[in-house]
């Protein structure tokens, strides 16, 4: 029942939800179809079931139906999950009641009291209606805030027409339209209008309270503790509340701070945070504190003020590292975070949330091993933070074990459901066993629980990309990007997104503003390498410029990115296809491509076989080398079945077609893939036909080792191909090879990677000048080859070998003779070092050298190569190179 007297005559705010499936009438007892889901809980939430009309504790997954009703006491808080087709998501605040009713097909949300934030992206149209103040509102992000004496609706995104008898007003981005009853809607505008859902954000856990209650000779602050950490901050706060002003000691009060984040009573806790600043100015924990506070609300300059001077305050104290280490994660300096956790881990070796953050970051920096055993040692100190099993979850996520992960990322939400970071795993492992709907449902549970988090906008963007769903998707790369300005996140992956849909102006734009807030460096990867739609770093970048005709640009931009990272396989597929617009660059590409293959993870960006294939003799404009927009669509790595074709039709009886189908189950990834060309020529026997026919096979060990098996097989029959007539009518030319391939990839430490690669290889080619005379050269070679690269913070270094060998026999043709001897031999071994040396930020040394052994019929050379390199980057635009060799 509605309590409040003015809210018993006035409805203050309903939704009124068009086209969902009809459920029932307002007497019935139960439904078929559920209204919403509740998906988190903190505090005391309470649920109001039609069918037994009393109220009762509410449980995580409990649904609700037609005239149920569901309520959050003082100092709690909820998040429901509405339909699919409704695809809207509710975070209620403390002292909110809302009430489900149905109208025939319709679904009235009131809210009779409290705030609610509204996320919905559904193309139904949505009202709400109150005797004093109506609102439209299709597709948007939205406050309701429902007081006694009135009702306020803020939008974040999107239009609202707000109407009552008395006029209506128009609201868009920023403005609040309000009114009471017998008044004239009006507009105010907020400067800062994400203050109104500051409740809604998730704030980080700082101080191990395991440790405080067992340092702790209060028996109220013991009894609080323990009852937090059975999960029920609600009544541990409760308990510390008892306690009188003179036992509430700094130490206390941050206790009291963070449970009071916790429950997203971030007035109250920022109430009590002033009053401790002002008794204490130079407690380290309270400033602490404030620096998270800052932090979270995305107030980085003011974060990083209170933390430097709790630092400095106290240099001893863990939990002030802890603190630190989420600022300079924040500034993307992921190596000074874990140096902060590693301090806080040697003043307190037993403390669960410096071994649980310890993990995180281990994991962020891809040394899975470590991550595990830092969070296996949190889970041993305090089994009851559920930060480390979320890290848990993640690690074995990169070690493809989907199924361990989901169960780690449910344990972590059974201590704490209101933690973000554990529904963006279940997302990514939703997404991973192609349940792609799901992930999307669980992406938006994780932005409804901290709506300011770019990182978890910019993949909810990519997740509905990859719906086909564009306009939602461009929706939540510009909240990303209001969100953290500074974050290149959103603004990588919407360029991918303007790539693939045909905007490659737009696109240059955005992954210009992603390099240049990454320190003018080619973006293939966001802060979270947890990511495990590895897919997204294939994108090329060079697509962008060669779509556009700028090939200069390309090379250079694909240079420098190899030379950054050369093991990232998205930087060499970005050098392959700039070199795929190129002349006489086939062999350069081909190696570009193998290269890529030996880096990349199990993936589904698809490869026509054609792109690895030397020497095709077709011309660059046919289109048929040419990447497909199709083939970076699939952004996220899904299990099942994926099929690209494309195919091209032209003059002369030309025509080329080719298909690669993908499959794809946790460690096994397989590539079936097939290329066809055919064409006349402009003259008579200019003609040929191509065929290749290509399968790889990819099985990852862990996540730092795999391993690779291909076959492939090409065959062509041509006339005389050359621009200007070079033999006679009768000229005919056939190559049929088969190649066979064994690929090895490793990584012994994080910055320590090794690949290797050994070739077997038929070629068996015939030339015919006049009929039934035939010059004939087959070759069996073999390769074996080795590259380890080194990294450290400023110096990479690159080292590898590689041998050849090929047995040739060759028989001439009468009047056409082409061997040098009858069975030659070749032989080449190549060993090579390079160091590259960033002394200062835009300018980078190289030195090197090589060595080549090569013996042929026709010559031997040795010979030793020394290489200098210098590059400076004075300002952004302007490149100056020198080298010595």
């Amino acid at each position: 029942m509605i309590q409040n007297p003015l809210l018993q005559k006035i409805l203050l705010s309903s939704l009124l939800l068009y086209g969902f499936p009809a459920i029932g009438d307002g007497n019935a007892v139960s439904c078929r179809d559920n209204i919403a889901q509740l998906v988190s809980a903190q505090g005391k939430v309470e649920s109001f079931k039609a069918t037994t009309e009393n109220w009762q504790p509410a449980s995580i997954n409990q649904t609700y139906c037609n005239n149920d009703k569901v309520r959050t006491q003082a100092l709690s808080r909820a998040v429901l999950s509405m339909g699919e087709d409704v695809a809207t998501y509710l975070a209620l605040s403390e002292n909110t009641l809302l009430n489900f009713l149905g109208l025939g097909s319709r679904v009235l949300l009131s809210v009779e009291q409290g705030q609610v934030y509204v996320r919905s992206h559904t193309h139904h149209k949505f009202d709400i209606t109150t005797p004093h103040l109506n609102a439209g509102i299709e597709g948007t992000e939205f406050l309701i805030d429902a007081k006694a004496e009135g009702v306020e609706i803020t939008v974040f995104e999107g239009k609202v027409r707000a109407y009552n008898q008395r006029g209506e007003v128009r609201i868009e981005n920023g403005q609040t339209a309000a009114a009471s009853a017998n008044t004239v809607p009006v507009t105010k505008l907020l400067l800062h209008p994400e203050d109104s859902v500051q409740w809604a954000l998730y704030y980080p856990p700082i101080i191990d309270t395991e440790g405080f209650a067992d340092d702790s000779s209060n028996a109220t602050v013991t009894d609080a503790l323990s009852q937090y950490h059975k999960g029920n901050a609600y009544q541990a706060l409760t308990t510390l509340n008892r306690l009188s002003e003179q036992d509430v000691q700094p130490d206390i009060l941050a206790i009291k701070i963070g449970l009071l984040l916790t429950l997203g009573k971030i007035d109250q806790a920022q109430q009590l945070l002033n009053q401790g600043l002002i008794q204490t100015p130079n407690h380290a924990l309270l400033l602490a504190q404030q620096a998270i506070i800052n932090l979270t609300q995305n107030n980085k300059t003011t974060a990083q003020s209170y933390i430097d001077r709790a630092v400095k305050l106290a240099p001893d104290n863990a939990t002030v590292h802890i603190a630190h280490s989420y600022i300079q994660q924040a500034q993307f300096q992921l190596p000074a975070a874990l140096a902060s956790v590693e301090a806080a881990l040697k003043l307190a070796p037993d403390n669960a949330l410096a071994h649980s953050r310890h993990a995180e970051l281990l994991a962020s920096l891809g040394d899975t091993q470590n991550a595990t055993q830092a969070a296996a040692m949190a889970v041993k100190y305090n089994p009851n933070i559920g930060r480390a099993y979320a890290v848990l979850g993640f690690t074995r996520l990169m070690d493809n074990a989907t199924e361990a992960a989901e169960t780690d990322f449910k344990t972590a939400l059974s201590k704490d459901a209101s933690d973000p970071l554990a529904h963006f795993g279940l997302a990514l492992a939703a997404i991973r066993k192609n349940h792609l709907d799901e992930g999307v449902t669980k992406l938006e549970h994780a932005a409804s629980l901290d709506p300011n988090d770019s990182l978890i906008r910019s993949y909810l963007g990519k997740a509905y990309y990859e719906q086909n769903r564009l306009k939602i998707a461009e929706l939540q790369f510009k909240l990303a990007e209001e969100n953290d300005p500074k974050d290149p996140t959103p603004y990588f992956y919407q360029a991918i997104a303007k790539q693939t849909t045909n905007q490659p102006t737009q696109a240059l734009t955005a992954v210009n503003k992603a390099i240049e807030l990454n320190d003018n460096r080619a973006v293939y990867r966001s802060r979270q390498l947890l990511d495990q739609d590895q897919a997204a770093r294939s994108a090329s970048l060079a697509r962008i410029y060669t779509d556009l005709g700028f090939t200069k640009a390309a090379l250079t931009e694909a240079s420098k990115s190899v030379l950054q990272d050369p093991t990232n396989f998205s930087a060499h597929r970005f050098l392959a296809d700039t070199y795929t617009s190129m002349p006489n660059q086939q062999v350069a590409r081909v190696s570009e491509i193998l290269q890529m293959q030996l880096w990349q993870p199990n993936n589904l960006a698809m490869l026509q076989p054609q792109l690895s294939q030397p020497n095709l003799g077709i011309l660059q404009t046919s289109g048929s080398t040419s990447a497909s927009f199709r083939e970076f669509n699939p952004l996220f790595m899904r299990d099942g079945w994926y099929l690209q074709t494309t195919g091209l039709i032209a003059s002369n009886n030309t025509y080329a077609n080719d298909a690669v189908a993908t499959y794809q189950h946790g460690d096994l990834g397989i590539s079936l893939g097939q290329y066809h060309y055919k064409s006349d020529g402009y003259r008579d026997n200019n003609d040929t036909e191509q065929n290749i026919y290509d399968i790889l096979a990819q099985y990852n060990f862990s996540a730092k080792t795999s391993i690779q098996v291909e076959y492939k097989h090409a065959d062509e029959d041509s006339g005389d191909l050359r621009l200007i007539r070079s033999f006679g009518h009768k000229f005919r030319n056939n190559v049929d090879s088969d190649l066979w391939r064994l690929g090895l990839r490793h990584q012994f430490s994080p910055g320590s990677d090794m690949i290797s690669n050994v070739t077997y290889k038929e070629n068996r080619n015939r030339t015919q000048v006049v009929p039934f005379i035939d010059s004939k050269l087959d070759d069996d070679g073999f390769s074996a080859e080795t590259q380890h690269v080194y990294s450290l913070a400023s110096v990479r270094l690159i080292s590898g070998f590689s041998h050849y060998h090929a047995d040739q026999n060759c028989q001439d043709a009468a009047f056409f003779p082409v061997c040098l001897s009858t069975n030659p031999q070749l032989e080449n071994n190549t060993g090579y070092l390079y160091s590259h040396w960033n002394l200062a930020k835009a300018f980078t040394v190289t030195a090197g050298l090589s060595a080549d052994f090569l013996h042929d019929p026709s010559a031997s050379v040795n010979q030793v190569n020394p290489k200098f390199g210098l590059t400076w980057q004075p300002y952004s635009g302007t490149t100056l190179r020198a080298a010595a060799f």
